[in-house]
């Protein structure tokens, strides 16, 4: 990749030239390009993580399926939020029955100590950049599942339970410094 005061060029692996006047490259939270053009911008931990998974149509409840499933659904707890809504099941299956339900529950964690505890798995190993989801402590699932009884509406907390791999991430911005590439010194 090069640079001049109006323009950015970048060269592909294959040999093929681009050129524009600006650059935008989104390639998730450990990025490559980053690392290239501003390594110096690390990303910040935002304050809350997000649980996530996929239950199976099949296991849920009848009241579930009647005032959930079929629905992009929301949940607001006390500076929380919980949303899901109905996916294809395996080999893209649509029929009723066959269907997932993809949830995301974003919830507080404090970096010094949630955050740490979450990132480590039964044998004491931390995670800095985010934990495996096949890591994730059962005592931490079982914390997470407690707590979803106590405050989501109980259909949430029944596709919770019913979860069979449950994950989550940290939720991560961008430290706030402005980046131009195109702007002299």
């Amino acid at each position: 990749m090069t640079q001049d005061a109006k323009n950015v060029q970048v060269q592909c692996e294959d040999g093929s030239l681009f050129e524009a006047e600006l650059l935008i490259a989104s390639d998730g939270i450990r990025p490559a390009v980053r690392a290239q053009v501003a390594p110096q911008i690390q990303p910040e931990y935002a304050g809350y993580i997000a649980w996530r998974g996929v239950c199976d149509e099949a296991c849920l409840s009848n009241y579930t399926l009647e005032t959930l499933f079929n629905y992009f659904g929301f949940c607001l707890p006390n500076r929380e939020q919980m949303l899901g809504y109905p996916v294809a099941g395996s080999g893209n299956d649509t029929r009723p029955g066959k269907r997932h339900y993809n949830f995301v529950w974003y919830r507080p964690a404090s970096e010094h100590e949630e955050l740490v505890n979450l990132l480590t798995d039964n044998d004491g190993h931390f995670y800095p950049t985010g934990i495996p989801p096949l890591k994730v402590s059962w005592k931490n699932i079982s914390h997470m599942r407690k707590v979803a009884q106590d405050i989501l509406a109980p259909q949430y907390a029944e596709i919770l339970e019913k979860t069979a791999a449950l994950f989550f991430k940290p939720s991560m911005m961008c430290a706030r410094k402005k980046l131009c590439l195109a702007e002299s010194p």
